[in-house]
């Protein structure tokens, strides 16, 4: 049972370790975020996401406010002795991303011109593009479709109502690979 302190030291996320294997899940969620710990900021924690099994794919960064509970199991450190096994780096070199700040995160994403997914309250629902102005509390987003196409429309989103940030990841690089051989 936790005592005053655990649960303070639960909720400022000090149980959880850089280079460890957690799956993570946010709230009004029903998808599990396994990953590696890459870092954690003020606002954010950055994840070398496993996909499936015993793949890793791209990167996953995770709102802390939206953090519901995070698992460090048997089965979780059975699979991270698997990764270590097949000789999977546990810490990637990305720790110039700016996580103590949602603003500062996004103007990052933007001045790298960094193709994302997000999402906002549900998960099954993601958002791919790239930010072609940011404001102070909002973004224009330039739409990547599903079919490799970029749209001319741009749409508009809240910052603070991000939850997830997923890049760097197998779909959306096989879909700017389409684009660049189709256009």
């Amino acid at each position: 049972m936790f005592d005053e302190q655990d649960i303070n030291n639960y909720k400022t996320y000090k149980f959880m370790e850089i280079g460890k294997l957690y799956s993570i899940t946010l709230r009004n969620s029903n998808e599990n975020y396994k990953g590696i710990i890459q870092n954690i900021g003020k606002e954010w924690i950055l994840l070398y996401r496993l996909f499936t099994d015993y793949m890793m794919d791209g990167y996953v960064l995770l709102k802390k406010e939206y953090i519901h509970e995070f698992i460090r199991d048997d089965a979780i450190c059975f699979t991270e002795e698997v990764l270590k096994a097949k000789g999977i780096a546990f810490i990637q070199p990305n720790n110039d991303i700016p996580l103590n700040d949602t603003y500062t995160l996004f103007e990052w994403l933007s001045n790298k011109r960094i193709v994302f997914m997000f999402s906002l309250k549900e998960d099954n629902i993601g958002y791919v593009g790239m930010i072609s102005k940011i404001l102070s509390k909002s973004f224009y987003l330039q739409v990547f479709d599903v079919d490799g196409h970029w749209w001319d429309k741009k749409l508009i989103y809240r910052i603070g109502t991000v939850r997830r940030i997923d890049f760097n990841t197998d779909y959306i690089e096989s879909l700017l690979a389409y684009n660049k051989v189709k256009y």
